[in-house]
């Protein structure tokens, strides 16, 4: 996803907050960026990749995730298949504008996961 956006750097680390809303479920949110070297600047932001989702707590070692990232344009390079978008991120402070619009709408997934029993 990062190279059909245009990115040529490495994507950044994601930033987020998880919020127990029962006793075993959870719902949180992440933001992370695709970027992209150039002059001046060799790690500038040109996507804003918003995850949201739930955790739901099953067992001592298990859980169940389910999350939608949704995928916003700032600076798009003229080599992209997306080029053309408008600039998601106007106001340049990292999140998606009031009604910005994203190129590509709610990748989602649903999984369980586990750990292994440490010994």
């Amino acid at each position: 996803m990062f190279a059909a956006l245009g990115a040529t750097a490495n994507g950044s680390d994601a930033v987020g907050e998880m919020e127990m809303n029962s006793r075993d479920t959870a719902r949180y949110g992440t933001v992370f960026y695709g970027r992209m070297e150039v002059p001046g600047n060799p790690q500038e932001i040109n996507s804003i990749f918003v995850m949201t989702g739930t955790v739901k707590f099953t067992g001592p070692d298990t859980m169940e995730v389910t999350y939608t990232i949704n995928v916003y344009p700032v600076n798009i390079p003229v080599t992209s298949p997306f080029y053309g978008f408008p600039n998601a991120d106007v106001n340049g402070d990292g999140y998606p504008d009031p009604g910005a619009q994203p190129i590509v709408i709610r990748v989602s997934c649903r999984f369980k996961a586990w750990t292994s029993p440490s010994g």
